[in-house]
């Protein structure tokens, strides 16, 4: 009884792994390239790069190397991403608005991010892999704010509000 029940688990996951799989049926083409904060240019430094759809992280592939062990935003993809570009798989009949790429140094620290309407990347997305001409680049993200850029904001807003009970 406990065998079948093994096996019966065992064929649920893979067929409901298998599913998951079977629905990425498009494909973002893109890679990040000498990263810098929009606003003045200065150098953003990052570990990996994740991409994702109202939430959901996408598996990255490398065109010929399934990637799905690192599924972006759970286990980094480590590398060189001015040498390297990768494919974001998704399923297109799940309706959404925008993709994040988003940067980090760790699980937990945001050093950027850049959003994209699917409009505007119409010419990086395929039906299958190795199948756009060239990547999106993204080089320009909006930073994240340090420390004490958010220390600066909650001190002017105390000071206004103090200056208002006056």
């Amino acid at each position: 009884m406990k065998i079948t029940r093994k096996i019966l688990a065992s064929l649920v996951f893979a067929l409901a792994a298998h599913a998951s799989f079977a629905a990425v049926d498009s494909y973002l083409y893109w890679m990040v390239d000498d990263a810098k904060n929009q606003y003045n240019d200065s150098p953003i430094s990052f570990n990996y790069a994740t991409v994702s759809i109202d939430g959901t992280y996408l598996n990255l592939y490398d065109g010929t190397t399934d990637l799905d062990s690192y599924k972006a935003g759970v286990d980094p993809v480590f590398g060189d991403y001015s040498t390297g570009s990768y494919y974001a798989g998704y399923d297109s009949s799940v309706p959404f608005s925008t993709f994040l790429v988003e940067l980090w140094i760790n699980d937990d620290t945001r050093v950027g991010w850049k959003t994209y309407s699917l409009s505007e990347l119409g010419s990086y997305i395929a039906g299958g892999m190795n199948q756009v001409g060239s990547p999106l680049v993204v080089s320009q993200v909006v930073p994240e704010p340090t420390s004490g850029l958010l220390s600066l904001f909650g001190l002017a807003a105390l000071a206004l509000r103090r200056r208002r009970r006056a």
